[in-house]
């Protein structure tokens, strides 16, 4: 009896194992957040709003996000056709309630995504002409499908419109 309770877990054993390589498991196309230059002191920030279902509702969207590169969120539609859920602006917008950080580069393309109607997750990429370029002194290569998150912009400000 001992003998089939241990090849029954056995199996239950292998049937959990991953199968799949990092090469095949298509992860390199998935777009990438980084929060190292999040920014949640501004006043046209989040001002101490964050529920759980807000949280959860932010999580649910980075995952979905994260299931597609960053160019194919630039082509897709969001509500009735009024923009993009991600829209690149090249440079912080200069009809901002908020204020460009000093920890970002000055060089980076700023953009946003959508998350609802009036919430935006708003911050930069690198630019173009460095995707996959080596840096030298960190012995990385940059990339332009990671999102560096800066604001959660609950109330439409980032860019006022």
């Amino acid at each position: 009896m001992s003998k089939r309770f241990g090849n029954k877990r056995a199996a239950g054993f292998i049937k959990d194992l991953a199968t799949e390589s990092v090469e095949s498991s298509g992860l390199i196309k998935k777009l990438k957040f980084n929060l190292h230059y999040l920014d949640l002191e501004q006043p046209a920030g989040l001002k101490g709003e964050i529920s759980l279902d807000f949280m959860k509702l932010l999580l649910d969207k980075l995952k979905n996000f994260s299931e597609e590169s960053l160019a194919h969120w630039v082509t897709m539609p969001a509500g009735r056709g009024n923009g993009n859920i991600y829209q690149v602006y090249d440079r912080f917008p200069s009809k901002s309630e908020f204020k460009h950080p000093s920890s970002v580069p000055h060089d980076a393309v700023w953009g946003r995504f959508r998350i609802d109607r009036t919430i935006r997750l708003a911050g930069f990429t690198v630019p173009s002409n460095l995707n996959h370029k080596l840096c030298e002194k960190e012995k990385f290569r940059y990339c332009t499908n990671t999102f560096y998150v800066v604001f959660i912009d609950l109330h439409h400000k980032f860019y006022a419109t």
